[in-house]
């Protein structure tokens, strides 16, 4: 890390800010309303944050079981312009990419969307990850709050969980837990809605899936293409996969026709696909539409394919996985078009 790029947040501290992340003057920080965290992290800044330092793109700390939801995007930013910003969004600070990550998805997707250049921000910072998943939780009540449903308390609890939160606790006791856990996060829950998360959590042999939108997977496109690449990029879900990279490739021997038309050589195309799979609870076979989908695109590229024209070189599965939580994915899955075995590769 570049310390010549950086400021501490004061002279006794070991904390290290761009210095473009301005700390909020005492009247800037007057006119918002007083942070409320529960009682679960530390704030340690408020600045000033030029909006191309938020990553919106990582989705690391999303506490809801659906992708970003546009509308409620679109209605927080209402709130804002109609009433003001009364709570700056809270942020945690990544060292390693040197970027701001969102605690407070809606809000600093909207504002980056509509091209503030700097975002007021307050940084977090917790002692433990169960600490964490307790100040998401709680902050899923601020107005214009998007109320939660049933699939975001199986991801909290889900969460909790997969950080042992439950571990040594008999049937009765998770329950117990659970329940209380439930009616400090999620009151709007009536009791055979909690039994249901506990079931669904607990009874490992049922499986649950993240949802993707069109709008979700395009924005992984922008966290997966490289800046300055000219390679071609597209996401759709399994089910229109062949219709895409049929139009992709029609697109593209246009243009091909135009370069050779204008006496321009033309070099072949690597294209990449960002796929999710349209599956629902009650089929858990995830992998068997996702290798049906190799399977395909295989033979596209040996058959279906001018290998002058183009090839697609990678197909990049967006997580989906979400219980049982031993099997949850949290990362992409990207295969690679390996020349000579004619085949997709895992990475």
């Amino acid at each position: 890390m570049n310390n010549n790029k950086l400021n501490i947040v004061d002279a006794n501290d070991t904390r290290y800010f761009p210095k473009e992340a301005v700390p909020l003057s005492e009247e800037e920080e007057a006119k918002y309303k007083s942070p409320d965290t529960g009682g679960y992290g530390e704030i340690v800044a408020s600045l000033s944050v030029p909006s191309d330092l938020i990553d919106v793109m990582r989705h690391q700390n999303q506490n809801r079981a659906k992708d970003i939801d546009p509308e409620h995007v679109r209605s927080v930013m209402r709130d804002i312009k109609n009433r003001g910003l009364q709570n700056p969004p809270y942020v945690m600070w990544d060292p390693i990419s040197e970027k701001f990550i969102p605690l407070s998805y809606h809000r600093c997707t909207g504002m980056v969307e509509d091209n503030w250049d700097t975002i007021p921000v307050r940084v977090v910072e917790f002692k433990s990850q169960s600490e964490k998943q307790d100040f998401l939780d709680h902050q899923n009540n601020h107005p214009p709050a998007k109320n939660a449903d049933l699939d975001d308390a199986v991801l909290s609890i889900q969460s909790r969980n997969s950080l042992g939160v439950f571990n040594g606790m008999n049937e009765k006791q998770i329950k117990a837990k659970v329940y209380a856990i439930l009616d400090k996060f999620f009151s709007g829950l009536h009791t055979s809605k909690k039994s249901q998360v506990v079931q669904r959590v607990f009874e490992f042999d049922k499986s649950r899936f993240k949802g993707w939108t069109s709008k979700g997977r395009k924005s992984q496109i922008e966290s997966l293409k490289p800046e300055g690449c000219t390679d071609v990029y597209f996401s759709t879900d399994n089910s229109n996969i062949q219709k895409l990279l049929g139009l992709t490739i029609s697109s593209l021997s246009n243009n091909k026709s135009k370069t050779i038309s204008d006496n321009t050589s033309w070099k072949r195309k690597d294209i990449h696909a960002v796929v999710s799979i349209h599956i629902k609870s009650s089929d858990s076979n995830i992998e068997s539409k996702r290798k049906t989908v190799l399977h395909q695109m295989s033979e596209m590229n040996r058959y279906g394919i001018h290998p002058k024209l183009a090839i697609l070189k990678s197909i990049t599965f967006l997580p989906q996985v979400l219980e049982p939580v031993e099997k949850m994915e949290t990362e992409n899955i990207t295969y690679t078009w390996d020349e000579e075995e004619k085949q997709f590769l895992l990475d």
